[in-house]
């Protein structure tokens, strides 16, 4: 079976502006994904994470290297729409319920009619938010805007899911229902990319974990940790935090 996700020797370096050459962001990244993975990609801050994704989801359209998305360009998946980015800080208009901005979002991809009424009623049901449909998005709470995140990303039924960041600062509980419905996704043969920079659960929530380090992969493969890694990880991002 072909990779859903195929990188080779991806480098991504900001620019500093007036032709000067900035940080290097990722260097010389090799990765596969097979359809049906959830994948964890783990890194503290500055390690490229974000660049990534954000690679992946033609927002970042300059870099060195292969990328390719079900066999195509990532620009080609884009304009097809099967690919979604739930970005880590999301914000959407107050004013607006669930059901009134997935209809719009599902709008903005091209459905309508009857088919847009299904969509919308499916993402409801599917992140727990058909009893809350009506009530404005001000007043959910962050468990339910996350998992309203989540659900404007699949309104088009994309085939592979990036998200930043998606637990980041919820309770348990609203952690736990995410996870669930992310495994859900992947169960249902969609494949799921999600940045973190959490280990806890790791190996029970990722089918593939990679571990980037200051835009290099230190670790790709199952999510086992050797107990000498894990040290160092976060040894690395104490010291980080506390030179930030």
């Amino acid at each position: 079976m072909d990779p859903v996700i195929s990188i080779d020797g991806l480098s991504k370096q900001y620019s500093e502006g007036w032709g000067r050459k900035g940080r290097l962001a990722l260097n010389h990244l090799s990765l596969e994904v097979k359809s049906g993975t959830l994948l964890g990609v783990i890194g503290g801050n500055g390690s490229g994470k974000t660049t990534l994704l954000k690679i992946l989801c033609v927002l970042l359209p300059e870099y060195d290297g292969g990328v390719e998305l079900l066999g195509k360009s990532p620009r080609e998946v884009a304009q097809q729409n099967q690919v979604a980015y739930i970005p880590e800080r999301l914000r959407f208009p107050a004013h607006h319920t669930p059901q009134s901005f997935l209809n719009f979002c599902g709008r903005l991809s091209g459905l309508s009619g009857e088919h847009l009424d299904d969509r919308v009623e499916d993402c409801l049901a599917l992140s727990s938010l058909t009893g809350q449909a009506t009530r404005r998005i001000g007043q959910l709470s962050k468990g339910g805007v996350q998992r309203l995140a989540v659900s404007q990303a699949l309104i088009h039924e994309p085939q592979v899911i990036v998200a930043d960041e998606p637990m980041d600062g919820l309770d348990p509980l609203a952690r736990q229902k995410t996870e669930q419905l992310l495994r859900e996704l992947v169960e249902a043969g969609k494949t799921v990319l999600l940045a973190t920079h959490l280990l806890e659960g790791a190996d029970s929530l990722f089918d593939q974990i990679l571990v980037l380090h200051r835009g290099q992969s230190i670790f790709e493969g199952p999510p086992k940790f050797d107990s000498s890694l894990k040290q160092w990880f976060l040894e690395t991002l104490r010291k980080e935090q506390e030179d930030a």
